[in-house]
């Protein structure tokens, strides 16, 4: 019997050690943290939209809307990925990213 069809590789951050795990998780959560006002304004501007609109340029207008706070906010430039985070991982080739993660508060 063949079960490529129903079973499949697992997602990539299901595999992570647990501490990645746990960095991402803190990561998404400080952000979630420092976009909530803005979050809030657009969320209330969601609910009441008199008219049809383009879902694709309002999703692209969000993120351009929220990048720069991500950006911008001391915590996270204090957050430093060292390594070539670009390049693709070979079996027969290790890759060392080293992620330093001071402080967010």
């Amino acid at each position: 019997m063949d079960y490529t069809n129903v079973i499949h590789k697992p997602a990539s951050e299901t595999l992570y050690p647990v501490e990645v795990i746990d960095f991402l998780s803190a990561l998404q959560g400080y952000t979630n943290n420092i976009t909530k006002t803005k979050w809030r304004e657009i969320a209330t501007e969601l609910a009441d939209v008199p008219e049809l609109i383009d879902i694709q340029a309002k999703n692209t207008e969000i993120d351009e809307s929220l990048s720069p706070i991500v950006a911008k906010d001391p915590g996270m430039q204090r957050v430093r990925v060292y390594g070539n985070t670009r390049c693709r991982a070979r079996a027969d080739r290790k890759i060392s990213i080293n992620i330093f993660f001071l402080s967010l508060t």
